[in-house]
């Protein structure tokens, strides 16, 4: 009878297949590349001390879970970051500003307390006067202000 071996290049090899395939996703693409991670640690472990089959399953096993919960905390901080620029963003919306840099092809910026944020609007040249309408998809969404106002 033939005993099951598992060599460090497969690892590797799932590794490989796995983080092209995370690449190539659009959503759930952490949790295929948390699991190929994984297999690539498992491969490198193996590869420095030869375990049995079932070791190097337990192993990546174990990997695999720990390689989630350490994602989830990473992308649970770049969240509670996106809400924080979220609601700054938001209390300068209906404010009147000056453009820092003129609005060409729909993309200009305006400088607030120091921070340069980008707007998207009708073509304005450089110091024009805007409304700050919304703060969408990373820009603030500005239209012309009314002269005298």
């Amino acid at each position: 009878m033939e005993y099951l071996l598992i060599t460090f290049w497969q690892w590797w090899v799932l590794s490989a297949v796995l983080l092209v395939i995370s690449a190539l996703m659009i959503s759930g693409f952490f949790m295929i590349m948390s699991v190929g991670l994984a297999a690539f640690i498992t491969g490198l472990i193996v590869f420095l001390i030869p375990l049995a089959v079932s070791g190097q399953v337990g192993l990546f096993l174990f990997l695999t879970v720990l390689c989630l919960i350490i994602w989830r905390k990473i992308m649970k901080k770049t969240n509670k970051r996106d809400l924080y620029e979220q609601r700054t963003a938001q209390k300068y919306v209906g404010i009147k500003i000056n453009l820092n840099e003129a609005i060409e092809d729909g993309i200009g910026s305006v400088l607030i307390n120091g921070t340069l944020w980008y707007v998207k609007g009708p073509d304005l040249p450089e110091g024009s006067r805007v409304i700050i309408e919304e703060y969408r998809q990373g820009f603030y969404w500005v239209i012309p202000s009314k002269k005298g106002k």
